[in-house]
Formats: structure tokens, C-alpha cells, sequence
């Protein structure tokens, strides 16, 4: 019986997760036409900034000393600040403790560019953030800037 009630269960997920997603209209940014707003806010924030290949504008402040983020399943503990490019910040965190994976992509980029013990700022295109879909205190196709602090890295055993 109850792996009955366990596949009754299973199968409405499973439908859901598999079904194709509705036409809702949304669309991400082309990156270039957020560029210009990502180097305003660059250059108002005094960051020399570089270029990824991915569209990340970063600056590292502190490259680190430890070890580095391998993969998605490393864990990290981290301090960041995450802000909108009109300086609204949306979130903060100190000492976090996640999977380096849990992050959203433009962020997981970031953590790869230092070692533990070292500091970014970052800002990202939105498609590398929350998209078109945005998020409850992030509009949608919002480029983001985080100052990303990497405190502590344990690597995934694999």
C-alpha cells in the first residue's frame, strides 16, 4: 500500500517536471545591450574591472591563498553583499555555508576566479543572474553586482 501511495505521489511530479513549459512571453536581455549600465556601474564604483568570456565584469580584490572551488558539490562558506546596479541591496550574508552549485551561474563564475582566503566584486549580465523571471526583490533582466568574500573551501570528495 504505501508504495502505492509513494507512486501516486511520484507521478504528478514527475508529469510536472517533465511537461514543456508554457509560452509566458519571457525573454532574456541580450547581454549587450546591458553592457553599457554594467561599466557605468563599474566605473561609479571605481573598479578596474576585466572581462570574463562569460560577460562577468569583475575585479579581484584578494586572490587567496587556499584551496580553490574544484566543483559544484566543494562546499563554501562565504560573506557577500548583492546589489542592484542602482545600489539597492537585495541580499547579504555572512559566514554562508553552501554547495559552490546553489548559486546562481554569474556567481558560481565568481567563485572560481579566487582561492579561499580571497575577494571579488562582481557584476553579472542577467541572464547569468534571475533572467526574465527575475525574483521577488530582483526586476526582471536586472544585471547584479556582489562583493563576494571566499572564507573557507572544502573540496567534494568526488
Amino acid at each position: 500500500m504505501k508504495r502505492f501511495f509513494l507512486l501516486m505521489l511520484a507521478v504528478p511530479v514527475l508529469f510536472l517536471a517533465c511537461s514543456k513549459k508554457s509560452d509566458s512571453g519571457c525573454k532574456d536581455q541580450d547581454p549587450s545591450v546591458e553592457a553599457p549600465a554594467m561599466q557605468a556601474f563599474c566605473v561609479t564604483q571605481g573598479l578596474n574591472y576585466q572581462i570574463d568570456t562569460v560577460g562577468n565584469y569583475y575585479q579581484i580584490d584578494s586572490l587567496g591563498t587556499g584551496p580553490s572551488v574544484l566543483s559544484a558539490y566543494d562546499t563554501v562558506v562565504i560573506s557577500y553583499v548583492g546589489k542592484t546596479l542602482d545600489n539597492v541591496v537585495f541580499d547579504r550574508g555572512d559566514s554562508v555555508m553552501a554547495y559552490a552549485g546553489t548559486f546562481i551561474p554569474g556567481f558560481q563564475w565568481g567563485l572560481l576566479k579566487v582561492k579561499e582566503g580571497g575577494g571579488l566584486q562582481i557584476v553579472m549580465p542577467s541572464f547569468l543572474a534571475y533572467g526574465c523571471n527575475g525574483n521577488s526583490r530582483i526586476p526582471p533582466n536586472s544585471p547584479l553586482y556582489f562583493s563576494i568574500k571566499l572564507l573557507d573551501v572544502r573540496n567534494s570528495k568526488q
